[in-house]
């Protein structure tokens, strides 16, 4: 099996910047517990520096193409920020999500196109851009924890 390349990546998370880049920016929100919603924990966000661009999606057709949940949000004051995700109902789904760290609309990249701005997905580690059977998750009731890199 053939490892992605890296402009892969950036394709990747430039497709789901471009479909953040549509989302309205975040209201106050109810503590995420308090809603029965599902949990987003992202780990490892550089505090108070520009927007996280964060889009969820539902199923393998539409990864990456057309998420049932996404949202623009200042950074936080902390390293540790928690969102509710509410409205998502799948019993699987997979997030992306970037740090816009100059507030361009955009991931930058380096010279060679590795991504110079905080990134992550859900489910297990890869190399290269995210796939939907790498990022998806069980909706379950436990939060989806994301470090982001």
């Amino acid at each position: 099996m053939s490892t992605p390349k890296m402009p892969a990546l950036v394709l990747t998370l430039a497709l789901s910047a471009g479909l953040l880049g549509l989302a309205a920016p975040a209201r106050a929100q109810t503590a995420p517990e308090t809603l029965n919603c599902p949990v987003l924990e992202l780990q490892g966000v550089k505090p108070g520096e520009g927007t996280l661009r964060i889009a969820v999606y539902g199923s393998a057709e539409s990864f990456n193409k057309k998420p049932v949940f996404s949202v623009t949000v200042a950074a936080p004051a902390a390293s540790t920020y928690r969102l509710g995700l509410c409205g998502v109902s799948s019993p699987e789904a997979a997030v992306t999500l970037f740090q816009d760290t100059n507030d361009n609309g955009r991931m930058d990249t380096n010279i060679i196109g590795i991504p110079s701005e905080p990134w992550g997905a859900s489910g297990r580690p890869v190399m290269g851009p995210p796939s939907w059977d790498a990022a998806k998750v069980p909706v379950n009731g436990s939060p989806i924890t994301i470090k982001l890199n």
